[in-house]
């Protein structure tokens, strides 16, 4: 399952209508909602996707929040507005790679390489 995070209400709905597997896909406006729904559905989500700027909130802390709860949960960052250096910057955060506004090919490229290299990490050992 994706989770995708942004504060935009339209663009969070143009998102799952365009998402690879719609039914598999949760949206939240911000970050409270975001870790709610990780601590609950746990690795039910396998992939989180992370507004840079959301609102009052920071995508960067997010992206922290989420590694410190579960470092091996690929995060993707993205945004419309933010530099090249702070998308790059996300990167330092712990997101396995940034993607631009608008949606276009590229997420869907971008989303099934995430999952294939997490897909291939050898499971923890006990």
């Amino acid at each position: 399952m994706i989770l995708i995070v942004d504060d935009d209400p339209v663009f969070l709905d143009d998102a799952t209508t365009l998402a690879v597997e719609p039914n598999r896909t949760l949206v939240a406006p911000g970050s409270s909602t975001a870790l709610e729904l990780i601590r609950k559905l746990g690795s039910d989500i396998n992939l989180v996707m992370i507004d840079l700027s959301l609102g009052s909130e920071s995508g960067f802390d997010l992206i922290q929040a989420i590694k410190a709860l579960d470092k091996d949960l690929p995060v993707i960052a993205f945004s419309g507005m933010a530099s090249p250096t702070a998308l790059e910057s996300a990167r330092v955060f712990g997101a396995n790679a940034t993607l631009r506004k608008p949606i276009s090919q590229n997420w869907i490229d971008t989303i099934a390489r995430v999952r294939r290299r997490s897909d291939k990490q050898p499971a923890p050992s006990s």
